[in-house]
């Protein structure tokens, strides 16, 4: 039973699949979750999925493809966490960094019809932008008032991908994104507006 359900939305997706091709003043929006990628934070113990969301605007033809300015927003959260014992006491320590990135975004998309696959396109990309980060510490510790004071701060970031999106309907494509950007790698929808 779970082969034929399988089997028929692979059928209905490449059946109602759609072609749609970046072109000059063409929109899509991307909107998915990813790893994040912690080149300005090199330790943590954990973190939240990277919420991203990014557009891309046709803007100018250049050879078999287009050129596209856009711009993404992308928030995500990293922590750690610790403890000891002293005394017959446990004492926590944890700091938290929430992330706001924001970013222009050039890319240059390439359609697959050559290929047969005209609901396929490929990109790849630069983002230049700055991200911000809010810190918070807590320690319930002896010496807890003379811990550092960390303030949260701006730091700019740059990043270079390459991805695709696969269009199963006019308006809605799935997108799959890699490269040392806001994430390692990053899933979502495309919706074209």
């Amino acid at each position: 039973m779970k082969k034929l359900i399988i089997l028929i939305a692979l059928c209905w997706f490449f059946t109602f699949s759609k072609s749609q091709e970046m072109t000059i003043g063409k929109n899509f929006l991307n909107i998915g979750i990813g790893y994040p990628a912690h080149y300005w934070l090199s330790w943590y113990s954990s973190s939240t999925p990277a919420i991203k969301a990014s557009i891309d605007h046709g803007y100018r033809i250049a050879g078999p493809g287009v050129v596209t300015l856009g711009g993404k927003l992308s928030l995500f959260q990293t922590w750690y966490k610790s403890f000891y014992y002293a005394n017959f006491h446990k004492y926590n320590y944890s700091e938290s960094y929430t992330h706001i990135l924001m970013a222009f975004r050039g890319c240059y998309y390439y359609n697959l019809k050559e290929a047969d696959i005209p609901e396929m396109n490929v990109y790849g990309g630069i983002a230049l932008g700055l991200g911000y980060y809010l810190y918070s510490i807590s320690y319930n510790g002896p010496g807890g008032d003379e811990l550092p004071n960390r303030n949260s701060k701006a730091f700019p970031i740059m990043g270079i991908f390459v991805g695709t999106n696969y269009f199963i309907t006019s308006k809605i494509a799935m997108f799959l994104e890699f490269g040392f950007d806001v994430t390692y790698a990053s899933f979502g929808v495309t919706l074209n507006i």
